[in-house]
């Protein structure tokens, strides 16, 4: 028999081991709970998920999450855009079948937000493709990701790829950017940039060399809504059946049905191949299904003929979209010759204009486009994205003010406006007006990006990483888009993969100013500066030899990067003579040009005899300079390249011999909300020299704040006191035998 103390130290044990279980339980639950590992963020077309618990497949929404296990198929004119919770972007083309096995959690924005489950987190993802095509980037390099095939397996390793498997189950797998290792049971292959590896059922893997990789990344790739199927149901002939042909051909494509379409033209092609109809009909199926490449060689032949017009503008579109911006604004020319009557050809020539940086040309076309078409909504959004982009802010709102009441949910009309309200620092409004925009269309890319803007703007960087990642998943080849990606990137100190996102940018749009610019203030930052001014003389050769850069278009104004000081790296080089000559050049074209002064003020700053100079530069530079966190910043940390809230400072002591001492301390900071940057400081300096009167103490203390009520009015509030007392000024102060003589301090209070 038990005694009743050990009845109850037995009892105790049991309480604690229940605790202990229970509490395993817990960790276990939470562990091995079911978390989403992908999020969808567009659908075109007829998209089925089928997930563990059911085996029915089910019609996929919009946002909707999904789990490890789940499987995703898209029917025959259908595609889908997966944000995935490794970090991967995920599109998924036509005809394909997917699992999701398993997906790491690793996601920067999942662990900015503290939701990772320390410990338990798989560093590995499956992704099992069964048939069909898909494209991935990641640039996480947390994680190992493995992508299956029937025939061959990749690893993907901050890679971007695309990989398809073909009818007769050979799979291509074309490597856009990085490096793969593919293998099967016959072999392994390491495949790099611009290789592509050929898989082949029950033989050993080959790989070749690509003179170019467009052509398998064309259907990512997003066209501009100018031209429709509908529009080409002008199309006639003297013959009615042929009519009736094209007719029921455009309105299958009308109806998203190309297979139907492609069916329809075989027929029409019997009786009528030679008719200029039927070729362009065949050329505007390539364009519908994507195969921009093969469509346009087809329009290529119909420039001169009765189609003339519509097959140049169609050409137009193509070469925009193909980044072939040249030949855009020849076929767009093209257009207008043979359609000088046409707003659509007029509104496609002011695209090319824009990719090409011809900006006052670009407003000149459009402008032409709304004389001949006042209500055109296209033309009155690209017209005021224009003079968004030029910084002629009340103008963009009145334009795009007269498009939102001719189509008040037009998408690209609601998503300017929200950039406009974010230019006007209304964070709510922006905020609503991105998100109705994707409400409309939910593969809008640049409302993606308006969002991450305005969570910058709150200091929300997880979901901010979200966002902007998902506008370049909707875009992967955009440049502009890439090119904030690497910012933010950067912003989250992943600094390799931020200047391999830029060269990327670089590599898409050579003419763009924007990424050598991000990438000479990331080198500045990794002290690399001899190669930060060469990224620094690229963009100012691409942005008309100006001294202070940044992208002839930007929806965001790019106000940060503008208070950006860029004159050290020319300083610290011994070259400021040359960043002088740059930044008075720079001043001499924009006198208004904040960044200009800032510069000019940094290259006064360690030159002898300009302190005023200097100081008259930095006040006129603070003065136009819009209020952000690097309205105050001393650039001594990593420099933020949004505008977001914070607050940062360095301090400094120094301690001598003779006893000198001194020492200063600078806090700097922004309010978003209140639109106010600010800026406090004190400094003391104190030295006894090696006798008694040879003193010197300086006290001083400074208050900067720089508010902008309206987007168009600032305040700059300066404010300082400093104290200095010197002794024997006056005096000889050098002799050893000098007598003390108090008579000889003198007291300064400014």
């Amino acid at each position: 028999m038990l005694s009743a103390k050990h009845c109850y130290l037995h009892f105790q044990d049991s309480i604690s081991k229940s605790i202990v279980i229970c509490f395993l339980l817990f960790v276990c639950a939470s562990a091995f709970a079911a978390d989403p590992v992908a999020k969808i963020i567009s659908i075109n077309g007829n998209v089925e998920v089928r997930n563990n618990v059911t085996s029915n497949w089910l019609v996929a929404k919009v946002n909707q999450s999904l789990f490890a296990g789940d499987e995703i198929r898209t029917g025959a004119n259908s595609k889908i855009a997966l944000l995935m919770a490794d970090e991967t972007l995920l599109q998924i083309n036509r005809n394909s079948k997917l699992q999701l096995k398993e997906v790491a959690q690793t996601s920067g924005w999942i662990k900015l937000r503290g939701l990772i489950k320390t410990g338990l987190t798989k560093a590995k993802s499956i992704y099992n493709l069964e048939s069909g095509e898909i494209w991935l980037r990641n640039k996480n390099t947390e994680i190992h990701l493995d992508v299956n095939t029937p025939v061959v397996s990749a690893g993907i390793r901050g890679t971007e790829i695309n990989l398809k498997i073909n009818p007769d189950q050979s799979v291509n797998i074309v490597v856009l950017e990085g490096m793969i290792e593919a293998w099967n049971p016959l072999g392994k292959l390491n495949v790099s940039e611009g290789e592509e590896v050929i898989a082949k059922p029950g033989a050993a893997l080959v790989k070749r060399l690509l003179i170019e990789t467009k052509s398998s990344v064309q259907w990512v790739l997003d066209v501009p809504a100018l031209f429709k199927a509908n529009d080409l149901a002008s199309l006639n002939s003297n013959s009615n059946e042929l009519n009736n042909y094209i007719q029921d051909i455009v309105q299958h494509l009308e109806d998203n049905d190309s297979a139907s379409a492609k069916q329809l033209l075989a027929e029409a092609k019997i009786k009528y191949a030679s008719e200029s109809q039927i070729k362009l009909l065949d050329a505007y199926i390539d364009f519908h299904d994507s195969n921009y490449i093969q469509a346009q060689s087809k329009l290529d032949n119909l420039l001169t003929g009765e189609q003339g017009a519509i097959a140049s503008q169609l050409l137009a579109i193509t070469s925009i979209v193909l980044g072939e911006n040249e030949q855009a604004q020849e076929a767009a020319k093209n257009a207008i010759a043979v359609s000088p009557s046409s707003p659509t050809a007029h509104l496609i020539l002011s695209l090319a204009y824009q990719s090409l940086f011809k900006i006052d040309k670009a407003i000149k076309a459009v402008n032409k486009a709304l004389e001949l078409d006042e209500n055109n909504v296209n033309a009155l959004v690209q017209l005021a994205k224009l003079q968004f982009g030029s910084d002629h802010l009340l103008d963009a709102r009145e334009t795009i003010t007269k498009a939102r009441t001719i189509l008040p949910f037009d998408s690209s009309a609601l998503t300017l406006s929200g950039f406009i309200a974010l230019a006007e620092r209304d964070l709510i409004e922006a905020e609503q007006l991105f998100r109705q925009s994707l409400n409309e269309k939910p593969d809008s890319a640049d409302a993606y990006l308006g969002l991450s803007l305005v969570h910058m703007r709150h200091g929300l960087y997880g979901e901010a990483l979200e966002e902007i990642t998902a506008a370049v998943l909707l875009e992967p080849q955009r440049s502009l888009l890439l090119s904030y990606w690497g910012k933010m990137l950067y912003q989250i100190q992943r600094f390799n993969k931020a200047l391999d996102v830029l060269q990327r940018a670089m590599q898409l749009d050579p003419n763009d100013p924007t990424p050598e610019l991000y990438r000479a203030i990331i080198l500045r930052d990794l002290n690399r500066p001899v190669e930060s001014i060469a990224a620094l003389n690229r963009a100012s050769a691409l942005n008309h030899y100006r001294g202070v850069y940044r992208s002839n278009y930007l929806l965001d104004r790019d106000l940060a990067v503008k208070n950006v000081n860029l004159s050290d790296l020319y300083v610290q080089l011994g070259l400021d003579s040359w960043a002088q000559k740059k930044a008075i050049d720079a001043i001499k074209q924009d006198y208004t040009n904040s960044s200009a002064h800032i510069f000019y003020a940094g290259t006064m700053f360690e030159q002898e005899d300009r302190t005023y100079v200097f100081q008259s530069e930095q006040l006129l530079a603070r003065l136009l300079q819009p209020a952000n966190l690097n309205s105050f910043n001393s650039f001594n940390d990593y420099t933020s390249l949004f505008e977001e809230p914070g607050i940062e400072g360095n301090t400094s002591i120094t301690y001598g011999s003779q006893k000198s001492l001194d020492g200063d301390l600078t806090v700097y900071g922004y309010l978003p909300d209140k639109n106010i940057a600010w800026q406090a400081g004190v400094l003391h300096e104190e030295t006894d020299g090696w006798r008694t009167t040879n003193f010197e103490k300086i006290n001083s203390v400074a208050v900067n704040t720089k508010w902008e009520p309206t987007v168009e009015d600032g305040v700059m509030f300066t404010a300082s006191h400093t104290t200095l007392k010197q002794g024997d000024e006056n005096f000889p102060r050098f002799e050893f035998d000098t007598p003390v003589d108090t008579a000889e301090q003198t007291r300064t209070k400014v």
